[in-house]
């Protein structure tokens, strides 16, 4: 993958739970709308693109009880053989076309350029089959709270690179690709940083936001 090639997230992945903890806002709001969304007999396999170590994929594998692969060009979280993984380009998926009933991507998109997300959006659609799910997780960049919070803390603190990737440019982009659009959520809470109980949620205050895409 060609996204910030400067940097190494070997320290991140080690990091990592091996499974989700689900103890964040966001992260409930999100397993309860794709649970939601997608019923367990319309997904038999899942692919992650950046999976780090796979620990989403095995939400999915509990979840639903399918086969799942994770893509990554780090492995430093391939350790476990529970997961299919794959080192390998997000440009160029070393897999056929129509594979899986659902690609998944989470904090992933952000990290490139606009030209570039449409390619990345492009591939997940090829290996995309007739009717299967294209699942999508990013910050809500358009005006919200949570870009003040990454730009600081992420690219003027550790040098990393969040790109400005908004809603109405993902839905567009999935309209482009034959995508339907099954949801679009705001997930999250970001005072919950400060302990502040959740009351409302919406574009300024939200910690995340998620698109699904059907495959027509």
């Amino acid at each position: 993958m060609k996204q910030q090639e400067n940097v190494d997230w070997t320290d991140y992945v080690i990091g990592l739970s091996d499974v989700p903890p689900l103890t964040s806002h966001w992260e409930k709001d999100m397993v309860s709308e794709i649970k939601d969304k997608i019923s367990g007999h319309q997904v038999k396999t899942v692919l992650e693109v950046g999976c780090s170590n796979g620990r989403w994929l095995r939400w999915f594998q509990q979840e639903y009880g399918c086969e799942v692969f994770g893509l990554d060009n780090n492995t430093a979280g391939f350790g476990k053989r529970d997961v299919n993984f794959i080192t390998g380009d997000a440009f160029k998926l070393p897999c056929r076309d129509d594979s899986f009933d659902a690609v998944f991507s989470k904090g992933f998109m952000e990290h490139f350029k606009k030209h570039e997300r449409f390619l990345l959006l492009k591939e997940q659609a090829r290996v995309l089959r007739e009717n299967g799910f294209l699942i999508c997780e990013i910050p809500p960049f358009d005006i919200s709270l949570e870009i003040l919070y990454i730009k600081f803390r992420h690219d003027v603190r550790q040098e990393l690179k969040h790109f400005i990737i908004t809603e109405k440019e993902l839905k567009r982009r999935f309209e482009e690709l034959n995508l339907g659009i099954v949801s679009s959520k705001f997930l999250g809470w970001f005072f919950e940083r400060f302990n502040i109980p959740k009351l409302f949620s919406n574009r300024f205050t939200s910690s995340e936001s998620l698109l699904i895409g059907i495959k027509r």
